[in-house]
């Protein structure tokens, strides 16, 4: 689950390397202090998460520079809205909840923590990983004081320890030469393999998979729910074949459309349809799947989620794959995702009504673009269910809603 992160993360410009860089320097960091490395590390990959949720601060992804990280860590006070954000979803995942009150905490200077806490201590690394980080995008840095001159002025901000152990650490070649290289797009997955060897089981990835849906389809107000619908209606089809069956096409259906992240904004709100060289680039959202997920090539449910704009007829991309080279889970996936779609909105048509939508698919399986029986189950699943009701957004932005109240009530003081 950390390394399929850890995947997500290279696709994002700027924003993942810098991930990446407080990634790996606090866990240098917190090596140097005979701390626990790798949770270090996974408090890095993941302090800016919240960023990418969903909330009345929302952005493009395509705006994320070097001055949007800067104006990001460096206003206001030092409860942001986006570590309150990133808490609640670190908090929503078993295996990760440790995690919560270190991307809470993650600006909070030293005199707000107190150095006898081992979470209050992780913060304070992150933090100044963090800023290490941001100077690494805005300059040139060869030499380890160049970047301990700026932070001088906010020297206060940091335990004295921490603060001292990462001059040390700043000061090795390899680790300024390891973050140059971060920035520049190398990372050597070999150096970081044994911090993104994280265990986690079925449920953790399924509750990471309806927080990373939730952010890629709330990228336009015409995906809002389509990564959760394809799911719940690919689970109930699947379970149709047998009840495992069901759980794995629902997590397929969680992540199928994950490399949505890498899509720009502009295309999935065009009111009118792609030209070719728009529509190329929606295609590559499938590639883009295929890279971050292919840490999880050895699961059951992987297939499924790459190969969902497969057609029987080899019409389909990006493998061009015909008939029984695609397995049934294939298949369900195929016809759910296309039915869902169909009765959506898009920007640059209405929703088919349920009707349309069943008769357009049935042209396509007489054109043996779909399976026939899997459309026959879909038609039988289709009898009591209301694909345009399912819905999770709301459910999570409400819980959200609550969390950062709750936060807010008990840190007002240093609210941003």
């Amino acid at each position: 689950m950390v390394k399929l992160f850890f995947n997500l993360l290279k696709t994002i410009p700027v924003f993942g390397p810098h991930s990446i860089q407080v990634a790996f320097l606090a866990s240098q960091i917190a090596k140097e202090l005979s701390l626990d490395e790798a949770f270090a590390f996974q408090a890095g990959l993941f302090h800016d998460i919240g960023i990418l949720v969903p909330s009345e601060e929302s952005f493009l992804f395509d705006d994320i520079d070097s001055s949007f990280l800067l104006m990001k860590d460096f206003s206001g006070k030092p409860l942001h809205l986006h570590s309150i954000l990133g808490s609640f979803v670190m908090g929503s995942v078993p295996r990760l909840k440790p995690l919560s009150n270190v991307l809470l905490k993650h600006h909070f200077p030293a005199y707000f923590l107190d150095e006898k806490e081992k979470i209050d201590v992780y913060a304070n690394i992150v933090f100044l990983a963090d800023q290490v980080s941001k100077y690494y995008f805005l300059e040139e840095i060869t030499f380890a004081e160049e970047i301990f001159l700026p932070l001088e002025d906010i020297k206060s901000f940091f335990f004295e320890n921490v603060y001292k152990c990462t001059r040390t650490v700043l000061e090795r070649e390899h680790t300024r030469w390891v973050l140059e290289d971060i920035k520049n797009g190398v990372f050597n997955e070999e150096l970081l393999e044994e911090y993104l060897k994280i265990p986690s089981s079925r449920d953790d990835l399924i509750q990471m998979g309806k927080l990373v849906s939730f952010i890629i389809d709330s990228k336009s107000k015409f995906t809002a729910e389509h990564s959760w619908r394809v799911a719940i209606l690919s689970q109930k089809l699947g379970s149709m074949l047998r009840r495992d069956h069901g759980e794995t096409l629902f997590i397929a259906g969680l992540f199928h459309d994950v490399g949505k992240i890498s899509v720009r904004y502009h295309l999935l709100e065009k009111p009118e349809k792609l030209n070719n060289e728009e529509y190329e680039e929606m295609k590559k959202h499938i590639h883009f799947s295929y890279r971050i997920l292919l840490s999880e090539r050895d699961k059951d449910w992987f297939l499924p989620a790459v190969r969902h704009h497969e057609r029987l007829d080899g019409s389909g991309y990006p493998f061009r794959l015909k008939g029984d080279a695609m397995s049934t889970l294939d298949k369900i996936m195929q016809i759910c995702d296309t039915f869902c779609a169909m009765v959506e909105q898009r920007p640059y048509r209405s929703p088919y009504t349920r009707e349309e939508a069943i008769k357009k698919l049935e042209e396509q399986v007489m054109q043996g673009k779909y399976d026939k029986e899997v459309f026959g189950m879909l038609l039988e699943v289709l009898k009591d269910l209301d694909v345009k009701s399912l819905e999770i957004g709301e459910t999570l932005r409400k819980q959200l809603r609550e969390f950062t109240n709750e936060v807010l009530n008990r840190y007002a003081p240093l609210v941003r």
